[in-house]
């Protein structure tokens, strides 16, 4: 007989529609379960990277406390600087936004010890990057975090170093990052909050007096220690045709001589200033003073000291045409020695140049006159008297000179061109004085007479 199924036994089983009923809940309850174990999986990934990301962000902390203050700017251009401050890595932005960009400014650029790119680290199979962010702020000398750029006597200037580490994760839209930041001082030391000390002090160098000359240009670039980079700097009392860039540089071409006194004021990131004064001359162009035509005596002593106005040392002079046996000296300007030539009205071109090769031109004659003898009048003497010395006159040539003579009186003689004696004979006699120089050249008198009684 068949059995109601309205009416089945205790443990007859189940239906049709209760085992329908039964999967349908099972499998609700297998898929909430999934999702919970699949977020389980996720959530303790995503912890692992943060914590490897933890890890690595130290290392890079570590890189940075080994590096002195000073130099954590280095090699970082300020063109790198800028485009990656332009678009920082998630999480960074809020930490720049209370920093001023630090560069570095030395040309040629050094490596950097913080790259302003991002270095890898693999760790377990998975690409972590570092990226470094160095700028400046003020700080509460008492501690704290960035109070913005503007100085005053409860803060001092810092050094911040941002550091920012990013993984690939699905759970942070593709990208994750992790970051921390660090300050530093610009001195060698670590960061000063005794609120008994002014921290690390801006000092402008004195670059020590200058010296420059119109018309030509000049560069001086200068520096500054400690205080927070970057350094702007500006300038007072400058020669006339010269400036100072906001980076240091002081250059133009100067238009003015004379001695100024400069004063450059470096200011840095912090607005904290440092001053410093010097001396710059600027010398006009070199001048020769003209000395004028000279002449000079063959075989006699020359001494003639050049002179000049302007230039900057060190000076070099150079001379063409000078007499044979003249030399100027290099360094002093002076001409010397002793003509060993007679020559007429000769050219003579001096020439000076100081040491940015600016040089000036002058010249002028020197005459060597030639050897000439005078002939004296008609003279007389009395025998057994000495008669009055006879001079002979002679000018130019090159001394010393020879002497000789024909138709003397007996008893008479030359020397040195002095005819003197006590004649002997009565007579009249024609007398011819000859004088040769030590260059060879001779001149005679013309035949005078000498009467003696």
């Amino acid at each position: 007989m068949g059995i109601d199924p309205r009416h089945r036994p205790a443990d007859g089983g189940f239906t049709v529609i209760e085992v329908m009923v039964a999967i349908t809940v099972v499998a609700i309850v297998m898929s909430a379960s999934l999702a919970v174990f699949v977020r389980s999986i996720s959530v303790t990934g995503q912890q692992s990277g943060r914590q490897t990301a933890i890890q690595v962000a130290n290392s890079a902390m570590e890189r940075v406390a080994a590096i002195p203050g000073p130099a954590l700017v280095t090699g970082r251009a300020q063109a790198a600087v800028d485009a990656q401050w332009a678009s920082p890595v998630a999480g960074v932005a809020p930490f720049l936004a209370g920093m001023v960009k630090a560069y570095d400014t030395t040309v040629p650029l050094p490596a950097a010890p913080l790259p302003t790119t991002p270095e890898q680290a693999v760790v377990n199979g998975v690409t972590y990057l570092q990226h470094w962010y160095v700028g400046t702020c003020r700080v509460p000398k008492t501690g704290g975090d960035c109070t913005g750029t503007v100085a005053n006597p409860s803060n001092i200037g810092m050094v911040r170093v941002v550091v920012a580490v990013t993984w690939p994760d699905r759970s942070c839209a593709g990208t994750c990052s992790y970051v921390s930041s660090t300050f530093a001082s610009g001195g060698t030391g670590e960061p000063l909050f005794n609120t008994n000390q002014s921290g690390n002090q801006l000092t402008a160098e004195d670059p020590g007096d200058q010296i420059g000359e119109r018309t030509v240009p000049v560069s001086l670039q200068l520096r500054a220690t400690g205080g927070v980079t970057p350094y702007t700097w500006t300038g007072t009392g400058l020669p006339p045709g010269l400036t100072v860039a906001s980076g240091g540089t002081l250059s133009g071409t100067p238009t003015t001589a004379g001695t100024y006194s400069v004063t450059v004021t470096a200011r840095d990131a912090g607005a904290a200033t440092d001053v410093v004064t010097f001396t710059f001359t600027v010398n006009a162009l070199p001048q020769i003073t003209a000395p004028g035509d000279q002449t000079s005596a063959g075989g006699t002593s020359v001494s003639l000291q050049l002179g000049h106005t302007g230039g900057t040392a060190p000076l070099r002079w150079s001379a063409t045409g000078l007499p044979a046996g003249l030399k100027i000296d290099s360094e002093t300007g002076k001409i010397t020695g002793k003509p060993t030539a007679t020559q007429p009205a000769t050219p003579v071109t001096v020439t000076l140049t100081d040491r940015y090769d600016k040089s000036d031109t002058r010249t002028f004659t020197w005459t060597v006159p030639a050897l000439a003898i005078e002939t004296p009048g008609a003279q007389a003497g009395v025998v057994g008297t000495a008669v009055t010395p006879l001079s002979i006159t002679v000018t130019g040539g090159v001394v010393p000179y020879s002497w000789s003579a024909s138709g003397l009186p007996p008893g008479l003689s030359v020397t040195d061109g002095v005819v003197s004696g006590v004649p002997t004979t009565a007579g009249t006699y024609q007398v011819t004085v000859t004088v040769t120089d030590k260059a060879g050249a001779s001149r005679s008198t013309a035949s005078f007479t000498w009467g003696i009684q």
